[in-house]
């Protein structure tokens, strides 16, 4: 029910983000169509994150983040993955696999709990996201939508987060 009314209120910004990780995620699926009921919905913002990680496997990868674009997340903080979950196992063909990561504010405001669902071919990984919940100020944040990753490079990786948030 939460999700229904979640997808609801990011009306037509989030149906967008939502076709755009579709498209990306599953080749060849048609467009995603959006419907708002009646009342007053909250405004979706658009917002950009970028993660640099620490790959460090078998334990928890880990890293810092920096958000623009929105006022209804900070500004950075640390994130950290908290579940790992191959769908489908690395090999030649690439992987897939969800990932469960913790958000932490810089600014004591809360924590944010985000999940990925990420593709993997060669050298590049794209992933759809989805907010699953959070504390403090973040306890009724929602939003969901795309992203990439770059590397690893010396144990590094780059994640870049497009999307809408909804308060």
């Amino acid at each position: 029910m939460r999700r229904m009314k979640r997808l609801r209120s990011l009306g037509v910004v989030g149906a967008a983000v939502l076709a755009a990780a579709v498209a990306v995620l599953v080749p060849g699926v048609g467009t995603v169509a959006a419907t708002v009921g009646p009342g007053a919905q909250p405004s979706p913002q658009l917002v950009t994150i970028v993660s640099t990680m620490t790959i460090a496997y078998p334990a928890p990868n880990y890293g810092t983040f920096q958000a623009s674009g929105s006022n209804l997340i900070c500004g950075s903080g640390t994130v950290l993955d908290s579940r790992l979950v191959y769908l489908r196992g690395p090999g030649t063909t690439g992987y897939d696999l969800t990932v469960d990561k913790t958000f932490t504010c810089a600014d004591r405001s809360g924590k944010i709990f985000v999940r990925l669902f990420a593709h993997n071919v060669g050298s590049g990984e794209t992933f759809g996201w989805e907010i699953l919940g959070g504390t403090g100020r973040y306890r009724h944040l929602d939003g969901l939508g795309v992203g990439s990753t770059v590397g690893p490079n010396a144990n590094v990786a780059t994640n870049t987060y497009t999307g809408a948030l909804v308060d």
